[in-house]
């Protein structure tokens, strides 16, 4: 046994995660996992702040926040963030070089794994880019987090962000935890689990929902999903943009991104000029290809659709957007399984990005299938949700 590890394995209880510590092992050789990016030491404070700052929220304002926090201090003060690049496949089944954070708790009481589905609003807010994610205050009370990039961000930034590609959402974020499992087994020492909490948000709740379906669906991966936690996403994204379109307002301009990546990646072949107007009819390869952040979309056109839309193309008559929209229909993450843990469905009635109706139709058909299912309607705008979610999961865990 080396040294430096000695004093953590003595004092290491039973991870709940069903992972442990051993003695020297022989490397594990990797199939999936190519390199460490990089290492960075990150404090409690740290991350509370970076958190902080992304929601643009007080803890006062949540009951019970200070008391949460204070509980997770006592288990984990530091973490060791890590950046790697793995090898995955591409929605046509390419080899592709992708990354994602591990975050490590430096803690001899490390409580389990949460897999969470970034939202990823631009390249330059993916995790290896920004070497952090505010969805990460889920697992300040000590847990082993794996966040992927998802295609489109990190190493795999020549490609379009992969909004919606739940297929292969799923694929490359199965990929990183199996990254993860080597990485953690041949850096430090530790054999993870096969249980694991999942957690998605906003366009990262589809993409958790898909995710956990394809661990059920794939048990050789030996990854038990042990509850999913998912709040404000597109389950049925036709659906979704259907409903945007008709109340003529989105508090994101994140459609001119949805439809320039559904083209790119279905190989549709539609000149999307039809589908804008304006700046964003000229210029939307540049606008809407990911290089720019959402919000500063939104600053610039508003929540208004009329500001970069040219609503005569979406139309029941046009073909090429029903062409979209067919493509929008098969990006639905199938309800062809029932789930076998818990799920905790989060939304807001004032919702104005993503209206809630998907997430009342999800809920009811869980039900109606018999699945342990929770449903909290909040209030207030989308980006609150995310907030109240993540310290109701925080709070529930600790």
């Amino acid at each position: 046994m080396r040294g430096k590890h000695l004093k953590s394995w003595l004092l290491l209880l039973p991870l709940l995660a069903g992972s442990c510590r051993y003695e020297d092992p022989e490397p594990l050789a990797c199939e999936v996992f190519e390199d460490l990016l990089f290492e960075r030491k990150v404090d409690f404070d740290a991350m509370l702040s970076d958190m902080r700052h992304h929601y643009g929220e007080t803890t006062g304002t949540y009951e019970g926040f200070d008391d949460a926090v204070k509980q997770a201090r006592l288990i984990a003060e530091d973490f060791t963030v890590y950046g790697i690049s793995y090898r995955t496949v591409d929605h046509q089944g390419r080899p592709v070089k992708a990354s994602g954070l591990v975050y490590f708790p430096e803690t001899t009481h490390i409580q389990g794994i949460i897999e969470i589905l970034p939202v990823n609003k631009c390249r330059e807010s993916c995790g290896t880019a920004n070497k952090t994610v505010a969805e990460a205050m889920v697992g300040l009370g000590g847990h082993i987090m794996i966040v992927p990039d998802l295609l489109g961000c990190g190493q795999s930034d020549s490609y379009p962000i992969a909004y919606l590609q739940h297929e292969n959402i799923a694929r490359v974020a199965a990929d990183m935890r199996k990254a993860a499992y080597e990485f953690l087994y041949n850096h430090r020492y530790i054999r993870l689990g096969g249980e694991d909490y999942i957690f998605g948000f906003s366009l990262g709740g589809s993409g958790a929902l898909a995710l956990a379906r394809h661990y059920q669906q794939h048990p050789e991966l030996g990854v038990k999903v042990k509850e999913l936690w998912i709040g404000s996403g597109a389950y049925a994204p036709a659906e979704t943009i259907d409903q945007i379109l008709a109340r003529g307002t989105c508090g994101y301009a994140i459609l001119p991104n949805i439809l320039y990546a559904l083209n790119w990646y279905e190989n549709l072949g539609i000149d999307l000029r039809e589908a804008f107007s304006g700046e964003m009819r000229e210029r939307y390869e540049e606008l809407a290809d990911g290089d720019i952040e959402i919000d500063i979309l939104t600053q610039r056109y508003g929540s208004s659709l009329d500001a970069y839309l040219n609503p005569d193309f979406f139309r029941e008559d046009n073909a090429h957007w029903q062409k979209l929209h067919r493509a929008l229909e098969d990006q639905t993450v199938p309800l062809d399984f029932k789930p076998d843990y818990p799920v905790r469905v989060f939304h807001s009635v004032d919702d104005e990005v993503i209206p809630c109706a998907g997430s009342d139709r999800l809920v009811e058909r869980l039900r109606q299938a018999g699945v342990d299912v929770q449903y909290r309607q909040t209030t207030g705008r989308h980006h609150h949700t995310a907030y109240e979610m993540g310290i109701t999961m925080l709070k529930y865990l600790n």
